[in-house]
């Protein structure tokens, strides 16, 4: 049990700022993608940074797929799919309708439908397992750590596009996002040295941590 809870944090430890950064980063990452297509990016951005939360319950479900399929339960991700399914059909055929959302009700439809295959599959592994899962650091401090390294990789792309290119600009922006996020994630304890050392070079990492000050 401790394991499987251990995976489940480290997928959101993962998921969490990557979804955000795809957020907060969709109009940069796509210009620098297709600087030829100004008027296709335009249109695209809003759709990619509603995606990029979607990356987040995207990447919780499949990881739980695995997880009840590895129980024996291989049948309960189908049904969850399927709802989930049902649940994007009927949200694209609604919102798509509305002239002002339009293609973005696609993109708000996926989310939802991962929403909600990720709450019936964390109420299913709780059903099965009677599990107690520790919510505050598997989402809450991630969640927290993920969107101050949102508003740093923001401020940092802001501040280089006044001087550098697009994507030397973006560059900048994530690895200071990266950089922001895991001290944060540390002082937040949303990680911890066990998790740097299922990670390989992890241990590398832990030790400069360690050196300054941010791990035990």
């Amino acid at each position: 049990r401790r394991n499987m809870e251990l995976v489940i944090r480290i997928t959101m430890l993962v998921s969490i700022p990557c979804g955000i950064g795809i957020t907060v980063l969709a109009d940069p990452i796509l210009s620098a993608l297709f600087s030829s297509r100004p008027a296709e990016v335009y249109i695209a951005t809003p759709v990619l940074a509603i995606m990029g939360i979607g990356v987040i319950f995207q990447a919780g479900s499949m990881l739980l797929f695995s997880v009840l399929q590895a129980l024996g339960y291989a049948k309960l991700p189908v049904k969850h799919m399927v709802i989930g399914g049902c649940v994007k059909l009927l949200f694209n055929m609604v919102l798509m309708s509305i002239p002002a959302v339009n293609v973005h009700g696609a993109a708000l439809a996926s989310v939802l439908c991962y929403v909600v295959i990720l709450i019936l599959e964390l109420t299913a592994l709780v059903k099965i397992t009677g599990m107690k899962f520790h919510y505050s650091s598997i989402f809450v401090r991630p969640l927290i750590a993920s969107i101050l390294c949102g508003i740093a990789a923001a401020t940092v792309f802001s501040l280089c596009s006044r001087i550098c290119s697009m994507r030397l600009s973006l560059a900048a922006a994530i690895l200071a996002a990266a950089i922001f996020y895991l001290i944060t994630a540390v002082c937040l304890k949303a990680v911890e040295k066990s998790d740097f050392e299922m990670i390989p070079g992890g241990k590398k990492v832990a030790k400069v941590l360690e050196k300054m000050g941010l791990m035990r």
